[in-house]
């Protein structure tokens, strides 16, 4: 049963999250609402279910720390990635040492003497999807004090952020890092909207005014970029990163 402490910080969260807001405005509001909450840094990132690897990731972390952290490969023995891919769901780091979990490479000490260099060597993270979906969401919490516990609201509420936020627009957008996303062309985009009404290859290109090969070729192509497995998984990705109006 959810206490009135749990009720109450639900509702301030869902209040938060407009449907109409832009990526950038619901992720600065998200930032804003788990700074109010006492922790120092919110991080979120989509990882897919295909290959493993990050497809997107937003930080509000400080900038210099990112950049080392990109530019010495920490991505790639990132704990809480390598985690998420064998299956952790929820998972903590003390003082940067990951807790009770177990992942295929060893973690460099450098990447957690230089995490904790920064204060941010105690971390929350909870991962949202499953083997069945085309990815899953990874939250990750600075929180301040290494022995606060975590709080079942929190975790609530990382899974209502979990569905607001998305990949930046750009790498001026609040939070980016190098881990943008992807952009689908506007022909990529036209050529996914027809598959999804139902459109045949032909069809589209008599619509179009293109030849089907060149469907096709667009198809791959966004296909590709949406690391998915068939077109149909690229219009459920599509749909679910906000790059298809349908």
């Amino acid at each position: 049963m959810t206490d009135g402490k749990t009720l109450n910080a639900l509702i301030d969260a869902a209040a938060l999250f407009d449907r109409s807001l832009s990526s950038d405005e619901a992720w600065l509001k998200s930032v804003d609402f788990m700074e109010r909450r006492g922790f120092g840094a919110l991080n979120v990132a989509e990882i897919s279910n295909r290959d493993g690897s990050v497809l997107w990731f937003r930080s509000s972390m400080e900038e210099k720390w990112l950049d080392d952290y990109f530019q010495q490969g920490f991505l790639d023995v990132d704990p809480f990635i390598l985690g998420a891919n064998v299956g952790y769901m929820s998972m903590q780091m003390t003082e940067g040492t990951v807790d009770d979990i177990e992942v295929p490479v060893e973690i460099p000490a450098e990447y957690a003497d230089q995490i904790s260099a920064w204060g941010y060597g105690n971390l929350d993270t909870e991962i949202y999807g499953n083997k069945d979906c085309v990815s899953k969401m990874g939250i990750v919490l600075c929180r301040p004090d290494k022995l606060q516990p975590v709080a079942e609201e929190n975790r609530l509420i990382c899974g209502m952020l979990a569905s607001v936020v998305s990949a930046p627009n750009s790498p001026q957008s609040p939070g980016a890092t190098p881990l943008l996303g992807i952009a689908l062309s506007d022909r990529e985009k036209d050529v996914l909207r027809y598959l999804a009404s139902g459109l045949r290859n032909d069809e589209i290109a008599w619509r179009l005014g293109i030849a089907e090969v060149t469907v096709r070729a667009h198809s791959n192509a966004a296909r590709e970029k949406l690391n998915a497995a068939t077109r149909e998984q690229a219009i459920a990705i599509g749909i679910k990163r906000g790059l298809l109006d349908l």
